[in-house]
């Protein structure tokens, strides 16, 4: 349940930003794709507070990590390191944001096991 939230709400975002992004409104897009993916984490983070070290929990915040550190590397480090490339900005929208969400959520989802089996 938590990770189709967050997931729903990464297409969402994905989907927003590329309505927004001809009218030159990408800071907007950006910045409710941001909004959209919180509001869609803290929601899936409410569903499974009630077990205290759940793999649920686990798994999403994993995934929230990983798939923010993969977008923000993906989606800006193009635009540093190589401001020529007109479509460097794409590698973090549909390859490294995309990616760091499933690699969190199995690597979370993977620890949130090991956990439980400790407790």
């Amino acid at each position: 349940m938590a990770a189709a939230a967050f997931i729903t709400g990464y297409v969402a975002m994905l989907l927003l930003w590329l309505l927004l992004m001809p009218a030159g409104w990408q800071w907007l897009g950006s910045f409710f794709s941001l909004v959209t993916a919180l509001v869609a984490a803290r929601w899936a983070w409410q569903q499974d507070a009630r077990a205290s070290h759940s793999a649920g929990r686990s798994a999403v915040l994993g995934a929230v990590l990983l798939g923010a550190i993969g977008f923000v590397a993906g989606f800006f480090g193009p635009m540093l390191f190589a401001p020529q490339a007109n479509q460097g900005p794409l590698l973090g929208l549909l390859i490294t944001g995309p990616g760091g969400v499933v690699l969190g959520g199995v690597l979370g989802f993977v620890y949130g096991l090991i956990r439980a089996e400790r407790d």
